[in-house]
């Protein structure tokens, strides 16, 4: 449409376009204003009636466009009609009221100007084109035709209404970004019949006002999971029943779809939002699988890792700045020679110049590569795969991201379960591309390499691991200087179990590496390992597969048929006593496994087919069990007595050489080892190699640093430049003193939390009974921090098909650690039946029921060594009369370790018998309480002198110990549900009051083993045991019998006879004080026992007498 001129008007502006001719005569000639149908509503509203009628408002607008008249000033209309819905765009602009002072040029600038701002209008099979080509991505077709819109200025008008709805919804959604607070309520949008309902919704406020939100934090944030009904229809059931409960039974109940429309929606860019209504706040969700488990050491751990990267860059850039050097030494040193060798063509050996050029020829190769002089490597296990039996394949448990290729024929099937015994564990390294890491700081780029191996078999372990290691650390750089590892913290990859120190010294001397550094993340955050962000590579091989081995020989399988978990077979095979036959099981059970056509093999090839960073993932084979003794073969050259089997810190304490090894070339800390040649080749007991750095890049980088006390790699640490939230730099610690004093974990929690101790209550609770209780105690899993067994507790015993299912859960956890109570899937079904503990953390140590149950081997209870000649002799450990758990001597004498004991102390202490005296020195006179008080003193006195030596007990701070001087008198007793209780009448020394005899079990006269075995000497030496018989819950005693046969002329021994009579006639009484003399005996009262009392002193009146004389 061409532009038209507007005259100035004589009869005067009409009021409806005084506002609009004010702000005309604010703009300057010929400058434009778009009059919209926005504006028009601001300078003349329309009727409430024509807002509620389409027709009538755009007429409205047509007619103030049509009708535009100034008195004032003259303007020139310019209307574009475009789109769909014929939309009209109106462009004014003020020109000279007299015509002769207007220029064509100035109209025609401007009516260019005006075409530039009109929109661009795409025809639909365009903007289809567009949205079909992007349609693959994940992103909804509203957002874009956004997309469209903006990068095109397209100004098409929407096809229909629907689709205008979801257009401005979802501009909406990209303006406010997401934030669905921002969102205008989308409830104006519905209609009809709006209160059939009111009283559901009600009652839906209600349903949803008592869900109980819990929140969970992780490294993304906050992220809240509510606990949400099971669906739609168990939503709607939750509701009625509110209604009924609220009396309104009768109430009208909408369909599960109407109900699902009151959620938020779940893509809110989509069609079908337009749908929801948005009254409740919930919404429909996927499961995601992002929270993590904290850890207190994990802020410090990533600090270690920033040193450690910080110490690799540096030691690269001293590496290349001593290596240039030396290469200008070995330059003017081959230029002097040449010198000389062209004046004497005899002088110096021809060795000296291929010694140079050897030389040489190092340095460039040094110089060429920064991956050639230092190899940094992630490691660690993908999550083991299960195996099923022959012709019964189980899935790889990796969900499909997308369908799979395959032959119109081929049905991809697998087992209806997971039950399996056999499993395969991929191994996998990523070496990281230093040099591109130097540049931008990404440290996942780099070569993956893949080991799958059979983990029964197979199974990983620190020096199969080290082994492995080798191979693909000099596929990388055949002669490597410094090796830095990273792995995670399982049983084959702590750094704080001896077995992976010695693993690392073997992998150290294999390579010829000068220094090699091993660490890993704190517990539960193995997430942060770079190679952990290959795993989803893997799992493109993985799924929609199933695998199952082939069958063995018959006799194989007929021998592990009845074997249903992995370490069931393992010891199955390891128990057959013919080496041929052993050795024959074990080539089937591989064969099977790993064999052609074989499980592994096919994964084998499916790895090998990817690619990482541009290059294709490389498939190592497995190390063979020579390849495993030749790392241990490096050990023991350092210590010829090492066993493979000493990978225990009691068992190598007992190796002077390795201790001193360890202790001169090992840096170990909680979460980094450092281990390095000591550079004095020839000069060193262990015969450590030459250095292959430079003499002064190592003193610059290990030597200096170590002699001066400083880490290798510094701790981190807190300082005050850098706060106590944060730890400081590596350039701020290197060179200083550093500890793991500043990691929260650096003293191990003794006791769990209360929140621990709460859950254990509570899952106790539910099981209705004592869950804790010893003979509960099924099963074990071992801490892959701490190394402790942990007991899995279950109220009714365990069938041996559970066993098999629950020992395979077990063998595919890789690192459980103390306090963790996840073992099991909820869907498991072994989920509600076995279950562990959670109040419990390393610092503390094995839990009792393990000893107590007398089903699991026995083992120490701080460091689990399992060796028994380890374990300390519990006569050395002064106990008190006590008994203790095992405890190997490493951890009692030499790490000082606190004993675990149970049962009653002996009485150590006269307090009760203190008591007594200082009531009887009040009775007597003051000179007499004075000559007694001096007398007990000096027996004090010689007690403390010579009581360790007489009862092997130590004494406590204000209290003495006691020493028997003879056995009177012994007595059984049947006690209901503990059998038969002996006791035996003990005369103590210095003590010659009749009172101040006791009755002691067998377990407090440990120390005075002599006088009872010459007690009961005596006693098998009397004539008749019954001649000295009392009746069954009768007051009489063996005094009373003895007195008959005894010499009844002897006054004084029958007078003995009586007191001693009364003292043993005197009821037993229980006593809750273990520190009091009388709490020694635990019987109940004597009318409660059939009581049996021997005295084999009965002819020896006149010495007996001479005791209990008052």
């Amino acid at each position: 449409m061409n532009p038209c001129f507007i005259e100035a008007c004589e009869a005067g502006t009409i009021e409806r376009y005084t506002s609009l001719e004010a702000e005309l005569l604010e703009l300057a000639e010929y400058e434009i204003y778009e009059l919209t149908e926005e504006a028009i509503a601001l300078l003349h509203p329309p009727s409430d009636e024509a807002r509620n009628n389409a027709s009538s408002l755009r007429s409205h607008f047509q007619r103030y466009r049509d009708n535009i008249r100034f008195h004032s000033i003259a303007i020139k209309k310019y209307p574009v009609t475009f789109g769909g819905d014929k939309k009209l765009m109106l462009f004014l602009w003020r020109v000279p009221k007299e015509p002769s002072d207007r220029a064509d040029a100035d109209n025609d600038r401007t009516v260019m100007e005006v075409k530039n701002r009109l929109p661009v209008i795409h025809s639909r099979a365009v903007r289809r084109e567009f949205t079909e080509r992007f349609s693959h991505a994940v992103v909804s077709p509203s957002v874009l035709r956004q997309m469209y819109t903006l990068l095109t200025c397209d100004g098409s008008a929407p096809h229909d209404r629907a689709q205008r709805d979801v257009d401005e919804r979802t501009l909406e959604y990209l303006v406010s970004g997401g934030d669905i607070e921002l969102w205008p309520d989308m409830r104006v949008l519905n209609s009809g019949e709006r209160d059939k309902y009111d009283l559901f919704w009600a009652a839906g406020d209600k349903v949803c006002a008592s869900l109980v939100s819990c929140a969970s934090d992780n490294r993304h944030g906050q992220e809240r999971t509510l606990q949400q009904p099971i669906s739609v229809p168990d939503f709607r059931r939750r509701v009625v029943e509110q209604l009924v409960a609220d009396g309104h039974p009768d109430a009208a109940v909408p369909t599960d779809q109407w109900i699902a429309f009151q959620f938020m929606p779940r893509h809110p860019t989509r069609e079908l939002a337009t749908r929801h209504t948005g009254r409740w706040e919930i919404s429909l969700k996927v499961l995601s699988t992002t929270l993590r488990k904290f850890n207190a050491d994990a802020h410090a751990c990533n600090a270690l890792e920033l040193n450690v990267k910080a110490f690799i860059e540096e030691a690269d850039t001293v590496l290349v700045r001593a290596f240039e050097a030396q290469r200008d030494e070995v330059g003017a040193a081959s230029d002097d020679q040449a010198s000389h060798s062209g004046s004497d063509s005899d002088s110096g050996p021809a060795s000296d110049g291929d010694s140079g050029r050897d030389s040489g020829n190092t340095i460039d190769y040094y110089l060429t590569s920064t991956n050639a002089r230092t190899v940094r490597l992630s490691n660690d296990d993908k999550c083991k795969v299960p195996t099923g039996e022959p012709d019964c394949p189980v899935g790889t448990n990796v969900r499909p991201m997308a369908a799979a290729l395959a032959a119109r024929t081929v049905q991809l099937r697998a087992m209806d379960h997971s039950w399996h015994r056999a499993s395969i564990t991929p191994t996998v390294t990523l070496l990281t591309d230093l040099e591109h890491a130097f540049e931008t700081n990404k440290w996942r780029n780099g070569q993956l390499v893949v080991t799958v191996k059979d983990s029964i078999l197979q199974p990983s372990s620190a020096f199969r691991n080290a082994a492995e290691l080798k191979t693909t650390i000099l596929n990388q750089s055949a002669k490597p200087i410094i090796i830095d590892k990273r792995t995670d913290g399982g049983p084959e990859q702590n750094t704080t179990f001896l077995s992976v120190q010695l693993a690392n010294v073997a992998l150290l001397r294999a390579t010829g590496a000068d220094l090699l550094i091993h660490q890993r993340p704190a517990a539960d955050t193995s997430w942060v390992n770079e190679v952990e962000g290959c795993m989803p590579l893997l799992n493109m091989a993985l799924q929609h597969q199933a695998t199952a081995r082939l069958r063995m020989d018959e006799r194989f399988e007929t021998l592990l048929s009845n074997e249903g978990s992995m370490s069931k077979i393992r010891e199955a095979i390891a128990a057959i006593e013919d080496p041929s036959e052993r050795a024959a099981a074990k080539a089937a059970w591989t064969a099977s496994v790993c064999g052609e056509g074989a499980p592994v093999k096919l994964l084998e090839q499916r790895f090998g087919r990817l690619e990482y960073t541009g290059r294709r993932v490389i498939i190592q084979p497995v190390e063979t069990a020579s390849a495993i003794e030749d790392m241990q073969d490096l050990v023991k050259e350092i210590d010829p007595n090492w066993e493979s089997t000493m990978t225990t810190k009691a068992a190598v304490a007992k190796l002077p050489k390795l201790t001193s090894f360890l202790e001169t070339h090992t840096v170990c800390d909680k979460y980094i080892v450092c281990i390095f040649n000591c550079g004095r080749a020839g000069d060193c007991p262990f015969d450590c190699p030459p250095l292959r750095m430079p003499l002064a890049a190592y003193k610059e980088l290990i030597g200096d640093r170590l002699k001066s006390g400083c880490k290798i790699v510094p701790q981190p640490e807190h300082t005050p430049a850098s706060g106590k939230e944060h730890f400081d730099t590596y350039e701020n610690l290197k060179g200083r003193p550093t500890s793991e004093k500043h990691y929260p974990s650096y003293t191990p929690a003794t006791r769990a939390s209360s929140s621990a101790t709460a859950a254990d209550a509570a899952t106790q609770k539910k099981a209705g009974a004592e869950l804790w209780h010893a003979t509960k105690a099924r099963l074990t899993i071992g801490c892959s921090e701490c190394g402790k067994p942990r007991c899995l507790f279950s109220l009714s015993a365990l069938t041996a098909e559970q066993v098999d299912l629950a020992q395979s859960c077990i063998d595919d956890v890789s690192s459980y650690v103390c306090g963790a109570t996840g073992l099991f899937l909820d869907d498991h079904v072994l989920a509600s039946k076995l279950h562990i503990r959670a109040a419990i953390t390393c610092g503390m140590p094995v839990e009792k029921q393990y000893y107590t149950s007398k089903r699991f081997r026995d083992c120490c209870t701080w460091c689990a060594t399992t060796d028994p000649t380890e374990f300390a002799d519990p006569g050395r450990l002064n106990l008190n009369g006590q008994k203790s758990y095992t405890i190997c001597t490493r951890c009692a004498l030499v790490d000082g370790k606190p004993v675990v004991t149970f049962g009653k102390q002996v009485k150590t202490a006269a307090k009760k018998v203190k008591a007594k005296g200082r009531k009887r020195q009040k009775v007597d006179s003051s000179e007499e309480s004075e000559a007694e008080e001096s007398e007990v003193e000096e027996s004090e006195a010689e007690t403390e002198a010579d009581g360790e030596e007489a009862s092997g007990v130590e004494e406590d701070d204000d209290e003495y110990q006691y020493t028997v001087e003879l056995v009177l008198a012994k007595r059984e007793a049947r006690v209901a549900r503990k059998g038969i209780i002996v006791e035996y009448a003990v005369k103590w020394d210095e003590w010659d009051q009749t009172p101040d005899m006791t009755w002691e079990p067998p377990e407090n006269l440990s120390n005075a083993k002599e006088e009872v075995v010459k007690f009961e000497r005596r006693v098998a030496a009397m004539p008749s045991r019954d001649a000295f018989s009392g009746p069954t819950a009768s007051s009489a005693c063996c005094y009373a019998t003895c007195c008959k046969v005894a010499d009844r002329a002897d006054v004084e021994t029958s007078q003995c006879f009586v007191r001693a009579q009364r003292w043993c006639t005197r009821p037993a009484r229980r006593s809750t004080s273990s520190s009091s003399p009388s709490s020694r005996s635990s019987t109940p009262p004597t009318s409660a026992l059939t009581a049996r009392f021997w005295l084999p002193w009965w002819r020896s009146g006149r010495r007996l007498a001479s005791l209990v004389r008052d």
